[in-house]
This record gives C-alpha cells, sequence and structure tokens, in this order.
C-alpha cells in the first residue's frame, strides 16, 4: 500500500442507534491515507468507540458509505465484513478483550487461526511462533517465561502490550486503538505509544489511535477532534467539516 494512497474514505455517512432517535454520527467526508498515524480526540460518549466499530465493519450505518482500502464495507453482508476485519484490520480494545484461559502466546497468535492473509504473510518471513516472540520482544514481554504465562498473571500494561501484538500479527494493513491506554500513568502511556508507533512503522500500518487524552496527540502524524468532523454534535471549535 502506498503511503500517499487513501485507505479510509467516509462519504455523507450517518448513524443513530435507533431508527426514531438522534444522530450520534454524521459525518460528511473523512480520509485517512495510507501508514498514516492519526490522533483522534473526544470527550467520553461522543462517539470515539462507535466511529471505530463502524470504520472495523463491526457495525453499519443507516445512510451513506464506508470506504476502507477501497471496498465499500458496509454493502458487504455481516460474514463478509467479519472475513475483511480479520483480514486487514487490527484491533487494541480499551478492555484488551484477551482470552483469560490462553497464553500470552496463544492469544497473540489467534488472529491467524481466523485469517490465511495475515497466516501467509507470517510465514514469508518465518514461523507464527517466531514472528509472535518478535513482536512481544519489542513490546518488552521477552523470554519463553513470560509468553507462556497465562495472561491473567500478567500486569494491566504487560495485558495492554500482548493485546498490541495480538492486533500487529500479520501486518494487518489497518490498526484501531480504542483508549488502550486509560488505566496508565503517564510514563507507561508514552513508552506504549512510541513502541506501537514504531512497529507500524515497520510494517506500513496505518493506526488509528482513539483517546480523550489531548496530550497524546504530539506522538502522531495529525490530530483530528471528532467534534469538527462529526456534525451530529455541537462543537466550539471553528473549522471545515471535511478533512
Amino acid at each position: 500500500m502506498n503511503d500517499c494512497e487513501t485507505v479510509i474514505d467516509i462519504q455523507d455517512m450517518e448513524f443513530r442507534w435507533q431508527t426514531s432517535g438522534p444522530l450520534t454520527l454524521a459525518i460528511h467526508r473523512f480520509q485517512v491515507s495510507g501508514g498514516e498515524r492519526l490522533f483522534i480526540k473526544g470527550a467520553s460518549g461522543s462517539g470515539k468507540s462507535t466511529l471505530l466499530n463502524l470504520l472495523g465493519g463491526v457495525m453499519t450505518p443507516q445512510r451513506g458509505e464506508i470506504r476502507v482500502l477501497g471496498q465499500t464495507i458496509n454493502r458487504l453482508r455481516g460474514a463478509e465484513r467479519d472475513r475483511f476485519r480479520a483480514d486487514h484490520v487490527g484491533f487494541i480494545f480499551q478492555m484488551f478483550n484477551l482470552i483469560p484461559y490462553l497464553s500470552v502466546m496463544e492469544n497473540v497468535l489467534l488472529p491467524l487461526h481466523f485469517s490465511r492473509n495475515r497466516y501467509l504473510r507470517v510465514t514469508q518471513r518465518g514461523t507464527p511462533v517466531q514472528e509472535a516472540a518478535r513482536l512481544l520482544s519489542h513490546l518488552d514481554l521477552d523470554g519463553e517465561e513470560i509468553q507462556q504465562r497465562e495472561v491473567t498473571a500478567l500486569s494491566v500494561g504487560q495485558q495492554q502490550r500482548v493485546a498490541a501484538a495480538r492486533a500487529l500479527i500479520g501486518s494487518p494493513e489497518i490498526v484501531i486503538a480504542d483508549e488502550p491506554t486509560s488505566s496508565l500513568d503517564s510514563d507507561r502511556r508514552e513508552a506504549f505509544i512510541k513502541l506501537l508507533i514504531h512497529e507500524c512503522e515497520l510494517a506500513g500500518t496505518t493506526l488509528l489511535f482513539v483517546s480523550h487524552d489531548s496530550s497524546l496527540e504530539s506522538a502522531f502524524d495529525r490530530s483530528v477532534a471528532l467534534g469538527q468532523i462529526n456534525g451530529a454534535v455541537p462543537t466550539s471549535t471553528t473549522g471545515m467539516k471535511g478533512v
């Protein structure tokens, strides 16, 4: 994927939780370029997580188009969206969503069981276990002893890095991070973001990082306030809706 190519393109998109309810999101135009590291900021309840779920094909809008990697994902059937997400998108959830009865290594390898594309990318460079170990090592989880532990035995910061390695394995074109640093202190937040951005740069991965903490935005290529692009909520920020 060429870095200057548009990998995400939203046009005239509207989403509401209930048919007769108020709009949650109304985005006229929003674009993200390949390889970009984008920080999306907004207050709690502003629709940040909803936007990420729409971009990942977890949900679909009532109106408009969401094109990801050239595919209009809201026109795909549910199973097709699931396949697309497994092949092309790595998620880091706010609560990590690790499988508690699996080891660190098994959690990281999990996406390869659902995506042949990501599995094949990994095996071009070595074995899945070698690639998972490399990612974990780069994220400061080095050594077989820690990699074979159950994830419930890890600290919050360590679990966060396992979730990042799971999202990154198989070099998905897009990684989406939903408030993944909310439970960490400032030093651990900064260290984690540096590691995450470094791994995305190595793989040429586009990173969308959502947070209400604007102190983090200086680490990213570009910052967007959700209120600037979302016509469904009032905003005091002056500017164009299109990004």
